[in-house]
């Protein structure tokens, strides 16, 4: 339901004589359409905060979460922005990761990482772990437009606009999926989707019992007794280049920093000066392990 209230909007705006239809959503489309265009969102009339609230309305009572849905003042009018979850998919690693982190966490945090390893289509440990900074994008696909540009001079009409998606996608998650489901909630045919670059998927690797010892060792000389759980990066690495040709990779990197520390891809990303070079000795320490020296 949460996607179909959305999609019944697009329809009522676009079918045209369809809208005579009498199935029971073309008939809510039809009310939302009429109760829509029914407000004046002229410039001067103050009636788009009006038709914001109505939408919420609509999309809550379609199941849409309060904590998905956000209304952002732009001046005289507002922008009105809304969360589609992704159906969940689950790999072994971060059910693994999350029942262990899950006995160390305190609070709500805490039982809904265990609730999560216990059940993976647990909707509610999944969607407030979705919420959480350091734990988005461990539960599921995720895309976030990350980058808007419109127009293409300052003294024209517009006559594009262009929204960059970035898409951390699960193993074994189809990018052609993962398109045509975005598609599919735009409901546009006017809105064209181009896929960047060209992204390869790449396997999952098991743990090898040798490196899972040699990654505890080298944590374990400056962090002793600290739990060492495989987790599943929920970005990009060289390392799906040599997966993608069957070779098994793992990734470890040693520093240890805050949560709220952490700034990633950021205009303020950042790295402790302790935790840089806790990083070094820790590859170092590995390197000497595995490789025999």
């Amino acid at each position: 339901m949460k996607f179909g209230i959305l999609a019944a909007v697009v329809t009522a705006m676009t079918a045209g004589s369809a809208l005579a239809q009498t199935a029971p959503h073309d008939v809510k489309a039809r009310e939302i359409f009429v109760k829509n265009i029914a407000f004046r969102t002229a410039e001067g009339q103050g009636q788009v905060p009006a038709i914001a609230t109505y939408l919420t309305d609509v999309l809550k009572a379609g199941g849409v979460p309060d904590a998905d849905i956000a209304i952002l003042p732009q001046g005289e009018t507002v922008a009105m922005l809304v969360r589609l979850p992704a159906a969940g998919r689950t790999a072994g690693m971060p059910i693994l990761f999350s029942g262990a982190v899950g006995r160390t966490t305190a609070g709500e945090t805490g039982a809904m990482l265990r609730a999560f390893a216990v059940d993976p289509q647990d909707a509610k440990a999944a969607d407030y772990l979705a919420g959480q900074p350091e734990f988005v994008g461990t539960t599921r696909t995720t895309c976030v437009a990350t980058m808007l540009a419109g127009g293409h001079a300052e003294n024209a009409l517009p006559q594009k606009a262009t929204a960059t998606v970035n898409c951390r996608l699960f193993p074994d998650v189809k990018v052609a999926d993962v398109q045509a489901e975005l598609a599919r909630v735009v409901a546009n045919p006017n809105v064209k989707f181009t896929i960047l670059d060209d992204p390869q998927p790449s396997p999952v690797s098991e743990m090898r019992p040798d490196v899972t010892a040699a990654i505890t060792r080298a944590v374990h000389a400056v962090y002793p007794g600290v739990p060492v759980v495989p987790y599943l990066e929920s970005g990009g690495t060289d390392g799906k280049v040599y997966r993608a040709e069957g070779i098994p990779t793992f990734a470890t990197s040693g520093v240890f920093m805050k949560p709220s520390d952490m700034f990633a891809h950021g205009l303020n990303e950042r790295l402790p000066v302790k935790s840089f070079y806790e990083g070094v000795d820790h590859i170092y320490r590995l390197a000497k392990d595995l490789g025999g020296r």
